[in-house]
């Protein structure tokens, strides 16, 4: 799934350029790219926007550890079941009844440094060998009265409106990828003229 999800993938400028070919040689040279942390130096996430059904707020989570407010994200540990497995996760930490699927498409793909990321938050106790995310993201949505967080005590969730998520957002690639994929989803889904 991942392999076509990727080469139909339609890129937006030279870095989605660059970020696509090397997601694509890392799929094709290493056969256990795939499977959950077996590869040191990279993984395959797949990440959430969340959005309410006006499209003018996202749900996104403070992880209290890393004192960032982020996206909802997994680590890719089966193939065939990335868009169940990521639900789930957001069922879990949000308390949410239905999520629903926009785009059965990627809508955004970048490749992270966690390294990069060690060097702006120094963790404290935080122990993380510097790696790369091969994030694909996709597009959700859900009811903004159902959110009844999970018992989680490293999180808290809350909508956020689009208009002022650049004073909880610190990531310029997480706030790009924000833009584009809220701009992509008004482009798949406002009425037609």
């Amino acid at each position: 799934m991942i392999l076509n999800q990727l080469l139909s993938y339609c890129t937006n400028g030279a870095q989605e350029d660059l970020d696509k070919m090397r997601m694509l040689t890392a799929l094709l040279c290493h056969k256990d790219v795939l499977i959950k942390n077996k590869l040191q130096f990279l993984h395959f996430t797949i990440s959430a926007i969340i959005l309410n059904r006006k499209r003018d707020h996202i749900l996104m989570i403070y992880d209290k550890l890393k004192k960032i407010w982020t996206w909802f994200e997994v680590h890719i540990n089966n193939d065939s079941e990335i868009i169940q497995s990521l639900i789930k996760e957001i069922k879990n930490k949000t308390g949410l009844r239905k999520v629903t699927l926009l785009c059965n498409q990627i809508l955004s793909i970048q490749i992270v440094s966690e390294d990069n990321y060690l060097q702006i938050h120094p963790p404290s106790d935080l122990q993380v060998i510097p790696h790369f995310h091969y994030t694909l993201t996709f597009a959700f949505m859900a009811n903004m009265n159902h959110l009844t967080p999970g018992k989680s005590s490293q999180i808290y969730t809350k909508w956020i409106s689009l208009e002022r998520i650049e004073q909880y957002v610190q990531s310029d690639s997480l706030l790009c990828a924000i833009k584009k994929v809220t701009e992509r989803c008004r482009l798949l889904f406002s009425p037609h003229k």
